[in-house]
């Protein structure tokens, strides 16, 4: 016997049928929508809405990309890390944890901030240095348009764990007895290394998008201001660089930053919220 469904099971198969079309329909467009999420996160990482429309709003344009102070160049990285997550760890500068909170606050009075922490599972490893592949692919394009102008532009130092900064800021804090730092005994050198090293915890290079840059044959990093890299990079509100997502990290002219200026160091912050 076969069966034939009623009038009204007609109307229930048919309406049952014309929802699970529709379904299927916003599946599909939920789903190129999402892709074309993923791809411009990809493009353009980190760049939210509430971060655009305050870079974005009654800014003048230097060279077709928005126009920043020096001081403006050091908060939108800020803000901009600031949306990321920050991974907990238990790692400490000195066993002593007084010593590692008077350390801290001096480099907090100076300036620096707490830094999120790159998902080490996304890094690559690029001549030896780990680093995200989209700041990698943004520093051969940059380098290789800096060759047709015979400059020779160097990756020199990109992310860094807890363990690394720790040992670079000890190494040059030399030797100390940690519980006569709590006296201020050793602020002065403390603050000869906070001058160029940021205290572990608190360094760009966690986030994995610094990077420190050579100029020349020499890889020269602390004389970077006075080359031709610097000159060629800093055109026009740095808008040479910006073309590839990269603002300075330390600029001049900033006081309370952290460090002293450190003009060979930059971060990637993606074309989006630089145009």
């Amino acid at each position: 016997m076969i069966w034939k469904p009623s009038r009204d099971e007609g109307i229930l198969i048919s309406s049952a049928l014309v929802c699970i079309w529709m379904l299927l329909i916003v599946f599909i467009t939920q789903q190129q929508r999402y892709d074309y999420i993923i791809i411009n996160f990809q493009q353009e990482e980190y760049r939210t809405d509430a971060a655009y429309i305050h870079i974005s709003k009654q800014r003048a344009e230097c060279a077709g990309y928005y126009c920043f102070t020096d001081n403006e160049f050091v908060e939108l990285f800020d803000d901009l890390d600031e949306n990321r997550a920050y991974q907990e760890y238990d790692y400490t500068l000195f066993d002593n944890p007084d010593v590692n909170e008077y350390v801290n606050a001096i480099g907090e009075s100076r300036g620096y901030s707490r830094r999120s922490y790159a998902n080490e599972d996304e890094l690559i490893e690029y001549n030896d240095i780990l680093t995200y592949p989209f700041v990698r692919d943004a520093y051969v394009a940059l380098r290789n348009e800096m060759q047709q102008e015979q400059i020779s532009l160097h990756f020199v130092s990109g992310y860094r764990d807890f363990e690394d900064q720790k040992r670079i800021f000890l190494q040059k804090l030399g030797s100390t007895i940690p519980e006569r730092i709590l006296t201020g005994e050793y602020d002065e050198e403390l603050n000869s290394v906070l001058d160029k090293t940021a205290p572990p915890g608190y360094s760009k290079h966690h986030t994995g998008y610094a990077v420190d840059f050579g100029c020349g044959d020499n890889y020269l990093v602390f004389e970077f201001l006075e080359t031709e890299c610097y000159d060629w990079m800093s055109y026009e509100n740095f808008s040479r660089v910006k073309k590839y997502g990269f603002i300075p990290s330390y600029p001049q002219g900033v006081e309370y930053q952290g460090p002293n200026p450190e003009p060979w160091e930059y971060v990637w912050v993606g074309t989006g919220v630089l145009q």
